[in-house]
């Protein structure tokens, strides 16, 4: 009997870590983005005299605020037993998860910030991968934009490129960085970058990001499937 109760203490405590880490994954890679988005827009109203650019940049705070509070609604609803997910909205939810709608919010998030986003290949892979490593993969590109955003604020341009190189696909996300290279300064953990390392090892893939000579490069490779 006391082995049966030591067992199941463990089985508990193993159940509640998974809950933590899932729960902890759920905020940092869409309620993080948010955030950080705003704080993006912020330092654009703070430092651009155009109106119009300030109009925009005001829009982007409000459609993401928007977001975040809807994100972090969904995030209590599944931590309810007593209410989970209705079907409707969790096809919603998967479907803002996937690469194209992930990819085509980055572009303008970015662009309503001052910066150009250029693309390649990503309906092509889009179409290939499997559902699951599409959604991961997509996961692993939002953690780019934001460390963008974060670390490279001056960057006026980013490229996003996707290849297939055999059964793996490649994503290169990097942005050159002008004037001093001045960030938004935002307090970091690592969290992100050490999740995704972790997720990609998992997955059977790999991750990494960095400096470099003239900005800022983010680099996974998943298996299609």
């Amino acid at each position: 009997l006391a082995d049966e109760l030591v067992e199941r203490q463990r089985q508990l405590e193993a159940a509640v870590r998974v809950e933590r880490e899932r729960l902890a994954d759920e905020l940092h890679d869409f309620i993080a983005h948010e955030l950080t988005i705003i704080a993006m827009h912020a330092r654009v109203l703070e430092q651009s005299p155009d109106l119009e650019v300030q109009a925009e940049s005001r829009d982007a705070i409000s459609s993401s605020a928007r977001q975040a509070l809807a994100d972090i609604r969904r995030v209590l609803e599944v931590t309810q037993a007593s209410r989970p997910l209705s079907g409707e909205l969790e096809d919603a939810v998967i479907e803002r998860r996937r690469l194209v709608p992930t990819v085509t919010d980055i572009e303008r998030e970015l662009a309503a910030g001052g910066t150009r986003v250029e693309t390649e290949g990503v309906f092509e892979v889009a179409e290939a991968m499997s559902r699951t490593m599409e959604v991961a993969l997509a996961q692993f590109v939002r953690e780019a934009a934001t460390n963008i955003v974060k670390h490279a604020a001056t960057s006026e341009s980013v490229a996003i490129r996707f290849t297939q190189e055999g059964d793996v696909v490649v994503v290169r996300i990097s942005n050159p960085t002008t004037g001093p290279g001045a960030s938004l300064a935002l307090p970091t953990g690592g969290y992100g970058l050490a999740r995704m390392r972790e997720r990609a090892k998992v997955l059977g893939g790999s991750f990494s990001a960095g400096p470099t000579a003239d900005g800022w490069l983010v680099e996974v490779s998943l298996p299609m499937r």
